[in-house]
């Protein structure tokens, strides 16, 4: 009796998790390792520049990156409470001292000292909300950053990469 209950609040807890970031920024969906060392040249980061992950689920995009670009600053900001703590734990794990981890949502962030941003959002957020409401907060010269999902309108500089067998990454200066 006990367990079936532990059972069901388990998975009650858990399709709840998955409908809440469905319905936020994206699902989760790792940014793929291989992918990570083309992020960071594609991002043109030079030293002292902020990188600022935006949904950095598990954090290893921003850990990995402050790893290769010691002389940066890297920011992942995560709104699910269960992938904040995993990141928490990758970075204690780690030899970096240039991360910073928030638990937030990515609408109520201040943007005026990013440099870069990644992001992981589905056409219908970056579209949306995100093209509406952090595009503004983003000085002129920030560069976007967008895995797999492009916007639909844009009037700036874009570019897209994408090596046979690797997801696209789409670039656009602000």
């Amino acid at each position: 009796m006990i367990v079936d209950v532990i059972i069901v609040a388990l998975a009650l807890g858990f399709s709840v998790w998955v409908i809440y970031t469905i319905l936020s920024l994206a699902p989760w969906f790792p940014t793929r390792r291989m992918d990570i060392v083309r992020i960071g040249r594609l991002a043109h980061l030079t030293k002292g520049h902020t990188f600022c992950d935006l949904g950095s689920g598990d954090g290893r995009v921003v850990i990995s990156l402050a790893e290769l670009y010691p002389e940066n600053f890297f920011v992942g900001i995560e709104m699910s409470f269960f992938f904040y703590a995993l990141a928490r734990v990758r970075l204690f794990f780690s030899d970096v001292s240039n991360v910073q981890l928030v638990r937030g949502n990515i609408y109520t962030q201040k943007y005026s000292d990013v440099d870069v941003v990644y992001i992981f959002g589905t056409a219908r957020t970056l579209n949306g909300a995100f093209y509406k409401r952090i595009i503004p907060l983003l000085r002129p010269g920030t560069k976007i950053l967008s895995y797999n999902f492009h916007f639909t309108v844009w009037n700036g500089a874009q570019y897209k990469d994408q090596p046979i067998g690797h997801a696209p990454i789409y670039v656009y200066d602000v």
